[in-house]
């Protein structure tokens, strides 16, 4: 259950849709309208968690996570040459192997800063609360979401590079790099931010890569991509979505793109579309969208993965001085310009069985349901909860500090177990490009 302050809602009823309660003013306090908010909110931030949410967190589960394997037995030969009936049978023997991998599981927290709240004074939902279990929420999804991003690129063999100009000697000209990419477990870091352990892809590593991509990504190149994502590594199509009350049918059967906006937008513009016949860029499904060449699915997302020429990677987003508006950093937007500019992103394509992670958030089947009790409600519990508390600390004008025993400070906080566990790391291919907007109608390129 996500909070243990029972205050009651002012305003209009805060009712769980699609629920028949036992006692609908149980359903009007505030614990409920916390947790429809969960449960509308998360989805919205959900990518990852829906591809690869499959570990249920659960307490005691320990800090290590291992998974086993199965492989299956090669496909070996070209032809097969069996003996004559009336001959002794020849015999193939086959054996399959397993593959261990193990991952440590992680814990993060969040907390808002403390607002100040009378409850004679003040309709508790349309004030600070609101705006705050809203941000709480979307920080929460958002640091899975990351983490997952970075555990999945930071381990991936393998990079598909859009018009590899080859001049360097270290990732040669192939369009697709295996041996020359860097492995290695996601980074650490200090409480201050500062990276501990980043050995493999590295700011250097970066700054080497960004002097090869020279195109953006066409559909010739996504094309060309998923045709080495078949035939090269081998991977496996989606048979459908995790943490999603139903299957998402435009998944079934194909591999997934996760793609920035931008690149997206680009697509129906694309000098190759008029020659493609399987393209539905219009299809929407659960956050999903279109069918490309009838094998692969895209999602789109706000924030991709974008670099410099220095091999840093640019935040999206900067707190403007003097305002304190929180508005796109100019550097990871801009397409040209100098050394700081993020003109280099990762698109990653990803089929099946790659990872498996710990499910952050409310299970949405439980609030699918026709009908739920407040004592079952009340017994629920879930990974990322957010709680509402008052046992806060006050600080006064004159320096001294309280605890908070009149109530007015109320603090909004939560804890996540996140957790990555690989399975077969080739079936991630991180896609590697020049960023490019739409040409403006005079065509130019800014």
């Amino acid at each position: 259950m996500p909070s243990f302050y029972s205050v009651p809602l002012i305003g209009n009823p805060a009712v769980l849709p699609n629920l028949m309660v036992e006692d609908v003013d149980k359903f009007q306090k505030l614990p409920f309208y916390l947790v429809m908010n969960e449960v509308r909110r998360f989805p919205m931030y959900k990518t990852w968690d829906s591809l690869f949410g499959s570990i249920k967190w659960q307490t005691n589960m320990g800090s290590i996570m291992r998974g086993v394997r199965p492989e299956p037995s090669p496909e070996g030969n070209s032809f097969v040459y069996p003996a004559n009936i009336t001959a002794t049978p020849n015999r193939h023997i086959f054996e399959t192997l397993e593959s261990i991998e193990e991952a440590r599981v992680k814990l993060q927290r969040f907390e808002s800063k403390q607002f100040y709240f009378l409850p004679s004074w003040q309709d508790f939902r349309d004030n600070q609360l609101k705006f705050n279990h809203d941000d709480i929420i979307r920080q929460v999804a958002l640091f899975n979401e990351k983490f997952i991003q970075g555990a999945v690129y930071y381990r991936a063999p393998n990079m598909y590079i859009c018009g590899n100009n080859g001049v360097n000697s270290t990732f040669g000209s192939s369009d697709l790099l295996s041996g020359s990419i860097p492995v290695g477990d996601l980074p650490s870091a200090a409480a201050d931010g500062t990276i501990t352990n980043l050995t493999g892809k590295n700011d250097n590593f970066h700054g080497a890569l960004a002097m090869i991509p020279t195109q953006p990504l066409t559909l010739r190149n996504l094309y060309r991509a998923c045709q080495v994502f078949c035939e090269d590594i081998g991977a496996l199509p989606f048979e459908g979505t995790l943490n999603t009350p139903r299957d998402n049918e435009l998944v079934k059967g194909k591999y997934v793109l996760i793609v920035g906006q931008q690149a997206w937008m680009r697509f129906p513009f694309d000098a190759a579309v008029n020659q493609l016949k399987s393209i539905e860029l219009d299809l929407l499904f659960d956050g999903f969208k279109g069918s490309l060449f009838g094998m692969l699915t895209c999602k789109p997302i706000k924030f991709p993965l974008r670099f410099n020429e220095l091999g840093q990677f640019v935040a999206p987003q900067i707190v403007e001085a003097g305002s304190n508006k929180t508005r796109p950093n100019p550097a990871y937007t801009a397409i040209d310009g100098d050394a700081t500019i993020g003109k280099f992103e990762v698109a990653f394509l990803c089929g099946a069985d790659a990872w498996r992670t710990l499910t952050v958030g409310p299970p949405p089947s439980e609030f699918t349901k026709s009908s739920m009790s407040a004592d079952k409600f009340y017994k629920l519990n879930w990974n990322g909860e957010i709680q509402l508390t008052d046992q806060c600390l006050v600080r006064y004008s004159d320096g001294s500090v309280d605890l908070n025993r009149y109530g007015t400070n109320l603090q909004l906080i939560g804890q996540a177990a996140v957790g990555a566990l690989a399975g077969e790391v080739n079936n991630v291919l991180p896609i590697v490009f020049r960023r490019s907007i739409i040409a403006s109608t005079s065509g130019s390129n800014p």
